[in-house]
């Protein structure tokens, strides 16, 4: 599969799976709002989510694949199927104990990440029921991480690029199917968490089936893991790569300005409505400025990321992987009193540029790959696209205000569609731009898409 079509299949599916999300939040917030119950539930849905950069789609699972691919060329596909059941058998038995010692200590753990909590009757013990009921999606989306790389070596990615759809829909249908059982909506929606994971994993199980791969469960999983396969799957070109981090930052660098210039605007007509008010919006607006700094800088640690996978050198990405799980945490707890919610979001835009110095640095320090003179020339020409499109896009918001007064206060509708009008007049500036300063002809690669999809 070719890499503008690796794009386009994982690119579509994660839109699908972006407007799911937004779906998703804009239930949440018309049924949470914004307060004690919305802040406990999503510190229990931010845990699981903590520790799945190191044991779901982080390195461990991203170490399985090359060596899984090895594996389908040397032993066939029983030996790799064989060798998949072991490691899946291990990861499970030892997440499974990580996750029964973090329900017994969560109260400890809740205090933690969250000690401002302790300031508002009832609000510690709410955090902590629900994180100890969507805590074990942690092992359920682990194993599906391991189903997903099976497929992509495979070479079937659309199925596990949905994967993602499963968690937002099922929350969301959480809310409307176990209303009449459970009277509290944070309740519903956090029994979701744990039932879309065992639907994923029944959703993954079903087209590996399909694959005639069947993973049975191994015995003598401590013996397993001392095993020299076991243990080299959890120690451990150019051209392409130059490209990869291209075609990330054209996409990335505008989304990121687009963000952050129509923060207010998106979240106003996304979100407020409800209990979800005009102060939320900008409290929101605020967050999703500074998570939209680091978009840029995670999309190309993700195009970094195979590079060392591609030498077998599983090792180092786990590393990087728990320095960066440190720094989220030391940063929120640092930035968290002080910034409050807007402190939990700048940790994770920092921890994602300690992540790239990491892997750029990493890759330069071994040989492996550098950024070149021209990458970097063609990024900042990128970058300053990015920029005159997004003050083309402040000067269209400010356009409206003059003709309408102040056109969020229009109807959802209105908003809608002035907002589309907006968006895809920036959206063809920057196209134009791009391909005046000689950065890619969008035109070009869109034709060569659709060419590809052809039969």
């Amino acid at each position: 599969m070719s890499l503008l079509k690796s794009i386009t299949t994982f690119g579509g599916w994660t839109l699908i799976s972006r407007i799911t999300g937004f779906f998703r939040d804009v239930v949440l917030a018309n049924y949470l709002g914004a307060g004690l119950v919305s802040d406990a539930f999503f510190v229990a849905f931010k845990l699981p989510n903590l520790f799945r950069s190191l044991f779901a789609e982080g390195a461990f699972t991203a170490a399985f694949v090359p060596i899984f691919s090895q594996k389908l060329v040397d032993d066939g596909k029983a030996g790799a199927v064989k060798f998949a059941a072991r490691a899946i058998s291990v990861l499970v038995v030892f997440v499974g104990l990580f996750v029964l010692l973090m329900e017994l200590v969560m109260p400890a753990v809740v205090m933690l990440l969250a000690p401002g909590f302790a300031s508002d009757a009832g609000k510690i013990e709410l955090a902590v029921f629900l994180s100890r009921i969507t805590f074990p999606f942690l092992l359920l989306v682990s194993v599906v991480s391991f189903q997903s790389g099976i497929l992509n070596s495979l070479g079937k990615f659309a199925a596990p690029a949905a994967a993602p759809v499963i968690l937002n829909l099922t929350m969301v249908a959480s809310v409307f199917v176990l209303m009449p059982f459970i009277a509290t909506p944070a309740y519903r929606i956090t029994l979701g968490v744990p039932a879309a994971g065992v639907l994923e994993v029944l959703w993954l199980h079903y087209f590996l089936k399909r694959q005639d791969v069947f993973i049975r469960p191994q015995r003598r999983v401590f013996a397993l893991a001392a095993s020299d396969e076991i243990k080299t799957l959890f120690k451990r070109i150019a051209p392409t790569q130059d490209k990869a981090i291209e075609y990330g930052a054209l996409m990335s660098v505008p989304a990121a300005v687009f963000m952050i210039v129509l923060a207010e605007p998106m979240v106003n007509i996304l979100f407020q409505h409800g209990k979800f008010g005009a102060f939320q919006t900008q409290m929101t607006a605020q967050a999703v400025i500074v998570y939209a700094i680091g978009i840029p800088v995670y999309v190309m640690v993700k195009a970094m990321t195979p590079n060392f996978f591609a030498r077998c050198d599983t090792k180092t990405p786990v590393k990087y992987s728990a320095v960066v799980l440190a720094a989220n945490l030391l940063f929120a707890l640092a930035l968290m009193q002080p910034f409050g919610h807007v402190g939990i979001a700048a940790a994770t835009t920092l921890a994602a540029f300690v992540s790239f110095y990491q892997y750029a640095r990493g890759l330069s320090r071994y040989g492996y790959w550098r950024f070149s003179p021209e990458l970097v020339r063609r990024i900042a020409k990128i970058v300053a696209c990015s920029l005159l499109t997004g003050l083309f896009l402040f000067a269209e918001t400010k356009g409206l205000n003059l003709l309408s007064g102040n056109w969020l206060e229009l109807s959802t509708a209105v908003k809608l569609l002035l907002l589309a009008v907006i968006c895809s007049a920036a959206g063809m500036l920057f196209l134009v731009l791009v391909k005046l300063c000689g950065i890619a002809d969008v035109f070009a690669v869109a034709k060569a898409v659709l060419k590809r999809r052809k039969p």
